[in-house]
């Protein structure tokens, strides 16, 4: 006989093998619709009246070959949690996001930016060109031909691929993008 799943989706694990016994009410599949997925982050107490209206994100993952853009109507707040978490001073967040082409898999680790609102302007640099040095950003600045000076940073926030640099750099100012661990 054949079992009919309640849902449509996509099974991605079973509990059982052929020929063996089941009971009624034993589960026996999961079933996920992968259509539409949840993303599940982390905000900042500080910034939690800030995202109370999503308007904008971006996640970004090792296994994705560039960001996925979030915007409405192709992604909703679902809920941002009510309870801080006492050790990183965050509460949960999670969006519900349109899967189209299949992109996002469930349990895919990333790095998850909501837009606040705010607007910066001020001299940024991309994320690839800031070496962490023993827990100090600094990047390397080209001084002549082929010399650089290695600069620490005090770096603001980070948004879709670059971060805000308060102090550290001057406009106009060359900085090392790629190959900076080799420079350090």
């Amino acid at each position: 006989f054949s079992l009919r799943s309640p849902i449509s989706g996509t099974v991605v694990s079973t509990s059982m093998t052929p020929g063996a016994l089941v009971e009624a009410g034993q589960n026996l599949f999961s079933v996920i619709d992968m259509d539409r997925v949840w993303i599940e982050g982390r905000l900042f107490e500080l910034d939690i009246e800030k995202v109370r209206k999503f308007e904008r994100g971006s996640f970004a993952a090792a296994a994705l070959p560039e960001p996925l853009v979030l915007v409405p109507p192709k992604t909703r707040l679902v809920n941002i949690g009510g309870v801080i978490d006492p050790a990183t001073r965050s509460v949960p967040l999670i969006l519900e996001a349109r899967n189209e082409a299949g992109r996002l898999r469930i349990g895919l680790h990333g790095d998850l930016a909501i837009a606040t609102g705010e607007s910066v302007r001020g001299p940024a640099i991309p994320l690839s060109a800031i070496v962490d040095d023993k827990g100090v950003s600094v990047a390397f600045v080209q001084a002549e031909g082929e010399t650089f000076e290695r600069r620490e940073l005090d770096l603001g926030i980070r948004s879709e691929g670059y971060a805000e640099v308060k102090s550290g750099l001057k406009p106009g100012e060359r900085v090392v993008t790629k190959g900076a661990y080799r420079v350090h």
